[in-house]
């Protein structure tokens, strides 16, 4: 395999990142006034990063930082801006997933010199935009869910990312929120998996 083949593609690293980090802004934008002050959600762009935190759900995804590096340079003034950041928020740890490309103007040793340390990675899936292959055959129906079933969505989340149960209200909301498109698959009239887009 050539070294080219290896390289990243700079454009699409760079919009996956917008995309996801434009997603988790929507997620936080969408919880509800009281759980996001009783979670200690916190959100902010710095250089064109996007850092999300949580006092109390100590998971990855919500203490994290998205696109650091990949549309603008990171200056130590920065750097120093996003761990005032989540020490304001009381975050008890933040990850930082530096993108390929992201890496450029010694980035990961900055953050090395702060206490960041690699670990596994953020994994991210992409597929062009041609129709998909045919599904197989199943005895589940898969469709938008309704506005009406928005509470079933946001019931199911907190048990399959094994989070608490009253951040269910506030996944809900994204059924309806402009620019979401949530899909489920049923059996009868149980939801029983879905898929945010």
């Amino acid at each position: 395999m050539s070294a080219d083949a290896l390289r990243p593609d700079v454009a699409l690293v760079r919009a996956c990142e917008e995309v996801e980090s434009a997603a988790f802004e929507s997620i936080l934008g969408a919880a509800p006034p009281g759980l996001a002050a009783s979670l200690g959600l916190a959100h902010t762009r710095i250089a064109g990063a996007l850092a999300i935190a949580s006092r109390s759900l100590q998971k990855r995804m919500y203490n994290h930082v998205f696109a650091l590096g990949v549309g603008a340079p990171v200056s130590p003034g920065d750097l120093d801006a996003l761990e005032a950041f989540f020490a304001h928020a009381g975050s008890a740890s933040a990850r930082v997933a530096l993108a390929p490309g992201a890496h450029a103007g010694g980035l990961a040793d900055s953050l090395a010199a702060r206490g960041f340390h690699p670990e596994d990675r953020w994994l991210r899936l992409w597929r062009d935009a041609s129709a998909p292959c045919e599904p197989p055959a199943t005895s589940l129906v898969v469709r938008e869910i309704a506005p009406a079933e928005a509470g079933a969505f946001g019931a199911l989340l907190p048990q399959a990312f094994a989070h608490p149960e009253n951040v269910a209200p506030w996944f809900a909301q994204l059924v309806g929120r402009a620019g979401w498109r949530i899909v489920g698959a049923f059996e009868g009239d149980a939801l029983v998996a879905c898929g945010a887009l």
